[in-house]
């Protein structure tokens, strides 16, 4: 193997799902082998991934509480820890309009 450094990172799922159109969550393993200065390329790309990933879920929480009592930095603030709701909660605080 040659000089440099190898790494392995797990990417979870990201992106969002949205009424007007499907988006696909992809998960992927970024393998990081080689000289630092080679790799510099991929990991760039790969950033670049994540922060539109970013940009298109953070669209998504911005429909989704459009007309609610919930503001869009809650959503985003409480987004990476998988936050749930109750649905009747849900409906309270206007993220849906009923519960069947």
């Amino acid at each position: 193997m040659e000089p440099g450094f190898r790494n392995f990172v797990q990417r979870r799922p990201i992106g969002c799902h949205r009424s007007d159109d499907t988006r696909t969550q992809i998960v992927e393993t970024l393998v990081i082998d080689g000289p630092p200065t080679t790799c510099l390329a991929s990991v760039k790309a790969t950033l670049n991934e994540i922060e539109c990933s970013i940009a298109i879920q953070n669209e998504g929480f911005e429909n989704l509480v459009r007309g609610s009592q919930i503001s869009i930095d809650e959503v985003i603030s409480n987004a990476p820890s998988n936050w749930y709701l109750e649905a009747q909660e849900a409906r309270k605080l206007g993220l849906i309009e009923a519960v069947l």
